[in-house]
């Protein structure tokens, strides 16, 4: 039989108590850990949904039918200036060209963005920001706006109906 008699030094146990207690903090900071999705750094170009030509009518109509799940995801996406003349101010959609029985539709998501009146009709922008729950003519997801980039158009600027149209 061993017995082991040793002597617990506090002062040495706090400091490395401490010094493990930092660097979890500045990983943290650093984005190292996955955070929950209400706490996600966008400009860690860490989003939940990254949409673009070929998925964005696919994730406007997961993301439209399931509004309440997808409260606090981040977003990227890339369109023209859309307005109506009852948007409220600070409203624009970041929307997408689509042809349904042989019409044209603009397609895209509801933005909130402060500077929206600045923006000019039918330009090109990248948004990244959260979805919030809101509402224009009934309830639907709007994208609150944390960074806009003015961009060039894309060569094609159509996208195709939901895969399951």
């Amino acid at each position: 039989m061993f017995v082991y008699n040793f002597k617990l030094n506090i002062k040495k146990v706090m400091i490395v108590l401490g010094i493990i207690a930092v660097a979890v903090a500045i990983s943290l900071e650093l984005g190292l850990f996955k955070k929950d999705n209400k706490n996600i750094n966008i400009y860690d170009n860490d989003f939940d949904y990254v949409i673009s030509e070929t998925n964005f009518t696919n994730m406007l109509k997961t993301i439209h039918e399931n509004i309440d799940e997808n409260i606090g995801k981040t977003v990227s996406i890339s369109g023209f200036v859309f307005t109506m003349p009852d948007f409220k101010d600070n409203y624009f959609v970041c929307g997408r060209n689509m042809i349904l029985s042989g019409d044209e539709k603009v397609v895209g998501f509801l933005c909130n963005f402060d500077e929206a009146s600045d923006l000019l009709e039918s330009e090109w922008v990248e948004v990244t920001g959260v979805i919030e729950k809101g509402f224009y003519q009934t309830d639907m997801p709007i994208i609150k706006v944390k960074s806009l980039k003015k961009i060039t158009a894309p060569e094609n600027t159509f996208v195709n109906p939901p895969s399951n149209y």
